[in-house]
Protein backbone atom coordinates (compact mmCIF):
# COMPACT_ATOMS: atom_id res chain seq x y z
CA UNK A 1 0.00 0.00 0.00
CA UNK A 2 1.40 3.38 -1.00
CA UNK A 3 1.26 6.24 1.44
CA UNK A 4 0.33 9.74 0.41
CA UNK A 5 3.09 11.92 1.78
CA UNK A 6 1.43 15.12 0.61
CA UNK A 7 0.71 17.39 3.54
CA UNK A 8 -0.83 20.80 3.95
CA UNK A 9 1.90 23.22 4.88
CA UNK A 10 1.84 26.78 6.08
CA UNK A 11 -0.82 29.05 4.65
CA UNK A 12 -2.59 26.02 3.16
CA UNK A 13 0.16 25.31 0.62
CA UNK A 14 0.86 21.70 -0.17
CA UNK A 15 4.23 20.30 0.78
CA UNK A 16 5.64 16.81 0.56
CA UNK A 17 7.24 14.78 3.29
CA UNK A 18 10.89 15.69 3.39
CA UNK A 19 10.38 19.14 1.86
CA UNK A 20 10.55 22.39 3.72
CA UNK A 21 7.36 24.43 3.89
CA UNK A 22 7.59 27.13 1.25
CA UNK A 23 10.58 25.48 -0.43
CA UNK A 24 8.68 24.92 -3.69
CA UNK A 25 8.55 28.28 -5.36
CA UNK A 26 5.20 29.05 -7.01
CA UNK A 27 7.01 30.39 -10.08
CA UNK A 28 8.82 27.06 -10.46
CA UNK A 29 5.55 25.16 -10.29
CA UNK A 30 4.05 27.45 -12.92
CA UNK A 31 7.10 27.04 -15.15
CA UNK A 32 7.18 23.24 -14.97
CA UNK A 33 3.41 22.85 -15.32
CA UNK A 34 3.64 24.71 -18.63
CA UNK A 35 6.78 22.86 -19.71
CA UNK A 36 6.61 19.22 -18.60
CA UNK A 37 4.73 17.91 -21.66
CA UNK A 38 7.41 19.42 -23.94
CA UNK A 39 10.29 17.67 -22.21
CA UNK A 40 11.98 14.77 -24.10
CA UNK A 41 11.42 12.39 -21.16
CA UNK A 42 7.65 13.06 -20.97
CA UNK A 43 5.54 9.91 -21.10
CA UNK A 44 2.11 10.44 -22.68
CA UNK A 45 0.30 8.22 -20.19
CA UNK A 46 1.55 10.34 -17.26
CA UNK A 47 0.06 13.58 -15.92
CA UNK A 48 1.18 16.68 -14.08
CA UNK A 49 0.34 14.89 -10.83
CA UNK A 50 2.97 12.29 -11.75
CA UNK A 51 5.66 14.81 -12.65
CA UNK A 52 5.14 17.54 -10.05
CA UNK A 53 6.66 15.53 -7.17
CA UNK A 54 9.76 14.83 -9.28
CA UNK A 55 10.26 18.52 -10.02
CA UNK A 56 9.68 19.39 -6.36
CA UNK A 57 12.13 16.69 -5.36
CA UNK A 58 14.88 18.09 -7.58
CA UNK A 59 14.14 21.64 -6.47
CA UNK A 60 14.07 20.81 -2.76
CA UNK A 61 17.14 18.58 -2.81
CA UNK A 62 19.09 21.21 -4.70
CA UNK A 63 18.18 23.77 -2.03
CA UNK A 64 18.98 21.34 0.77
CA UNK A 65 22.33 20.28 -0.75
CA UNK A 66 23.35 23.61 -2.24
CA UNK A 67 26.73 23.50 -3.96
CA UNK A 68 26.72 19.72 -4.43
CA UNK A 69 26.74 18.07 -7.84
CA UNK A 70 23.88 15.97 -9.19
CA UNK A 71 26.22 13.02 -9.66
CA UNK A 72 27.08 13.11 -5.95
CA UNK A 73 23.42 13.10 -4.92
CA UNK A 74 21.70 10.83 -7.43
CA UNK A 75 22.16 7.60 -5.48
CA UNK A 76 20.71 9.13 -2.29
CA UNK A 77 17.87 10.65 -4.26
CA UNK A 78 17.07 7.30 -5.85
CA UNK A 79 16.92 5.74 -2.39
CA UNK A 80 14.53 8.43 -1.17
CA UNK A 81 12.23 8.76 -4.19
CA UNK A 82 9.64 6.25 -2.99
CA UNK A 83 9.26 8.18 0.29
CA UNK A 84 8.89 11.51 -1.49
CA UNK A 85 6.83 10.74 -4.58
CA UNK A 86 3.35 11.03 -3.02
CA UNK A 87 0.90 9.65 -5.60
CA UNK A 88 3.25 9.87 -8.58
CA UNK A 89 3.27 6.72 -10.70
CA UNK A 90 6.79 7.41 -11.91
CA UNK A 91 9.45 4.90 -10.97
CA UNK A 92 12.85 6.41 -10.24
CA UNK A 93 14.22 5.40 -13.65
CA UNK A 94 11.74 7.87 -15.21
CA UNK A 95 11.38 10.38 -12.36
CA UNK A 96 15.11 11.03 -12.30
CA UNK A 97 14.93 12.87 -15.63
CA UNK A 98 12.41 15.40 -14.32
CA UNK A 99 14.26 15.60 -11.02
CA UNK A 100 17.50 16.26 -12.87
CA UNK A 101 15.83 18.92 -15.03
CA UNK A 102 14.67 20.79 -11.91
CA UNK A 103 18.10 20.37 -10.30
CA UNK A 104 19.84 21.71 -13.42
CA UNK A 105 17.45 24.65 -13.65
CA UNK A 106 18.27 25.59 -10.06
CA UNK A 107 22.00 25.17 -10.71
CA UNK A 108 21.74 27.52 -13.69
CA UNK A 109 19.89 30.04 -11.52
CA UNK A 110 22.70 29.92 -8.98
CA UNK A 111 25.43 30.83 -11.46
CA UNK A 112 26.38 34.49 -11.15
CA UNK A 113 25.70 36.53 -14.22
CA UNK A 114 28.74 37.93 -15.95
CA UNK A 115 29.42 41.42 -14.75
CA UNK A 116 29.22 44.21 -17.26
CA UNK A 117 32.44 46.17 -17.42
Amino acid sequence: MEHDTKQTGTAGRDTFAGSKAGAWDTAEGTYWRGQFEREPYFQKDMTWEDYEPAYRFGYDWHAKHHGRKWEDMESDMASNWDKFKAKSRLKWEHAKHATRAAWDRMTTRDKPHAEHR
